[in-house]
Formats: structure tokens, C-alpha cells, sequence
């Protein structure tokens, strides 16, 4: 930021937004007038002369091991194990709600119950501008580790369920190393097609029950999701860095990171790009940030709407402080290894990861966490106290 006016000692730093935000509030204290300093979003550029590439951290000789349930080489390990209803288009939202519901009582041991993948994408008309990424999305979940099996609703002809096979043995997802049954709604009665759906998913719970085990697995197949939940000003300083510290230890016994919320590293750049691998993806890194914010000046927005009023209220005054908070959720020595699109399977890839996604909270937490074994918020890392 920068002063607009003369400060003395003591005096309450704040800009127009911070007065607003604190107004609304009713705070206790008397607030400035008026503001003393404005943003400044820093940018920052990266000639390829400059730049030096990074190793990643040393892995330790002897790693250790978690509980979880092994699928295949290319669908790795999860640590949880649940059934997913998949709706394919927005018609069939409602059913797989409706249907999921219907398995309240569907759990065990080895079982951790059913959940509704539900959206309003895609229909009959598969020309929208968005198709490859709501069937890069959907596949994502599909072939996810901590998916025991998947109930695809499609309607009609069937023809996104189709469209999204086609799509998945393109790109070589695994697809055969799952368990995954498609229902087409919209040629009987609803009642009687919920029954016939139920029954569909009740098999397959059933079988993820007599045969999905957990096992002694290595630390190297375990990916952790790291993403905020309710920053403050202490975030950067606490939270953020234990975090950090955790993914680190994991990538040191050849386990992996993902970190997400493209917005929310706008102004820590020159930091997240200290250590990276190669000038390659350092450049992908940069051109998402400058993607995320043409789109927001599409909109007459920019990344200074991100700091919501919680933020500013808890000291969080501009994207740039909030950024710089984010970022320590990778540790100052780790090397960045790969930029993800959003919902992009990671396939092989392995250690530190970003994934290219908003700073909203549902959007981010739907591709994070299933894009990973385990998730990882800011605002739970007090359980590592324990």
C-alpha cells in the first residue's frame, strides 16, 4: 500500500474499504474519519535470464506408512471410502440428491457412506463453452480414490454419459479400474426409476463393503489438498505455515501437495516462484494469475473484491496481505513442481502443486479435495495439535 497523507505514531492505518468494512461492524473503538493509504497490487515479472531453477527437497531413505484403501497404480490410494451419485447434466441434479438421501443408512466399517455430485451444467446440447471443463470435472470425481463406485444419471439418449466415456478413454483415465454403473432416467415413472436406481446402488455399496479393505500403504501414495477456511491475520503467521510444514514433511517421504485459489496469490508471486522447477512452469503459474485477473476486469472487478468483510474485520486489509498469508501454505523451501488446470488429473505427477481455481470456498473445496486423498483447510490445523 501507500500513504495518502501524513501518518503519526500510533495512528490507525486503514483505506476506504477497511473503514467501510469496520463501520458496518460496530466496533467498540473510535474509527479515522477518513483512510490514510490506498492498494497497491504489486506485479511482478520473470525474465527467463533471472530466473534459476529448484530442486525439490530431499526424500528421506526410510518412509513411513497410513491406512487406506489402494485402488490401482493410476487411481492410487484413498483414505476414505465413498459411493457417489453422479448427475451428469442439471436435470438430473434433483434425482441424485434425492437418490443419495435414500442411503442414509448405508454405512460400515469400511464404508463411509454416499454422496450426491450434483450440478447445473450441460443437458442436451453439449455445444456449450464449458463442456471440456464440467467432463474434465466429472471424470475427476469419477476415478478419485476415495470413490469406491459411481452412479451416473444421464436422460434421455444418453448422450453426455457417452460423451463422457469418449472423453475419459481419450485421455487414458482409468476408467476400467472402477466400479461405475450408468442410469438413464426419463422412460418410466419417477417413482418406479428411483426404486430401479436404488437397487443399482445399493449392489454396489455392497460390494465396496465385502471387498474394499483398508491396507498398510507408503507415505509416497498419499496427496493432500491445501486450500483456506476462514483466514485471518494471524493466518500467515500460524495456520498457514503449519500447513505448510505438513505438506513439506509429506513430500520428504515422496507424498504430494496440491495448493489451490489462483486469486489468492496475486501479490505473493516473487515468493510462491522462489524455488520452482523449471521455467516452464513457473511461466504456466503466471499466465493462470493473469488469466484469473482478465477475467475478473471482464466483469469490472478485480482481486481487491476478494478480501471479504470477515477478512478486513480480522486485519486481512487487501489481497496482497491475504496473498501473502496463502502462500505460506507452501514452506519457503519447496520447489514448485507442476501447475494444474482446473479439475486436471494429475495422473502421475507428483510433490508440489497448483491447481488453477477461484478463492470461493464450494467452487475450490469441489475440485481440491477431489483431486487429492486428503484435505487440508487452514482453519483445521489445530488437529495437528493433537
Amino acid at each position: 500500500a501507500i500513504a495518502t497523507r501524513d501518518l503519526s505514531p500510533g495512528q490507525y492505518l486503514c483505506n476506504d474499504r477497511i473503514v467501510s468494512s469496520l463501520r458496518e461492524r460496530g466496533v467498540e473503538f473510535e474509527l479515522p474519519k477518513e483512510s490514510n493509504f490506498r492498494d497497491i497490487v504489486p506485479s511482478f515479472e520473470l525474465s527467463e535470464e533471472s530466473f534459476k531453477a529448484s530442486l525439490q527437497v530431499s526424500t528421506y531413505d526410510d518412509t513411513r506408512s497410513f491406512s487406506g484403501y489402494h485402488r490401482c497404480k493410476a487411481r492410487g490410494t484413498g483414505t476414505r471410502n465413498y459411493g457417489i451419485i453422479v448427475g451428469l447434466t442439471s436435470r438430473t441434479a434433483s434425482f441424485a440428491r434425492l437418490l443419495a438421501d435414500r442411503a442414509r443408512d448405508m454405512k460400515s466399517p469400511n464404508f463411509d457412506g454416499v454422496v450426491p455430485i450434483s450440478h447445473t451444467e450441460l443437458g442436451r446440447n453439449m455445444k456449450a463453452n464449458n463442456v471440456e471443463l464440467v467432463l474434465r470435472t466429472l471424470a475427476g470425481f469419477i476415478v478419485h480414490s476415495n470413490v469406491a463406485f459411481s452412479v451416473l444419471l444421464d436422460d434421455g439418449d444418453g448422450a453426455v454419459s457417452e460423451r463422457l466415456y469418449d472423453f475419459m478413454k481419450s485421455l487414458k483415465y482409468p476408467i476400467e479400474h472402477c466400479r461405475n454403473k450408468i442410469v438413464i432416467l426419463g422412460h418410466s415413472s419417477f417413482e418406479s426409476e428411483l426404486e430401479n436406481a436404488s437397487k443399482t446402488m445399493r449392489s454396489l455399496a455392497m460390494d465396496s463393503m465385502k471387498s474394499d479393505k483398508r491396507t498398510t500403504r507408503p507415505l509416497s501414495e498419499l496427496c493432500v489438498a491445501l486450500q483456506c477456511g476462514g483466514s485471518d491475520a494471524f493466518s500467515g503467521i500460524s495456520a498457514n505455515p503449519l500447513v505448510g510444514l505438513v505438506a513439506r514433511e509429506l513430500i520428504r517421504h515422496g507424498g504430494s501437495a496440491i495448493q489451490a485459489e489462483t486469486d489468492e496469490l496475486m501479490g505473493a508471486e516473487k515468493y510462491f516462484l522462489r524455488h520452482c522447477r523449471n521455467f516452464g512452469v513457473a511461466k504456466s503459474f503466471l499466465k493462470m494469475i493473469a488469466r484469473f485477473k482478465k477475467r475478473l476486469e471482464s466483469h469490472g472487478a478485480s482481486a481487491e473484491g476478494n478480501p471479504s468483510g470477515g477478512n478486513i474485520y480480522r486485519g486481512l486489509y487487501n489481497i496482497a496481505l491475504k496473498s501473502c498469508g496463502a502462500a505460506q501454505k507452501k514452506a519457503s523451501d519447496l520447489s514448485l513442481d507442476h501447475t494444474l488446470e482446473y479439475g486436471e488429473c494429475r495422473s502421475q505427477r507428483c510433490g508440489f502443486m497448483f491447481m488453477d481455481s477461484p478463492g470461493n470456498d464450494l467452487e475450490s473445496i469441489a475440485y481440491v479435495f477431489f483431486c487429492s486423498d486428503f484435505f487440508v483447510p487452514n482453519s483445521y490445523s489445530h488437529l495437528f495439535n493433537k
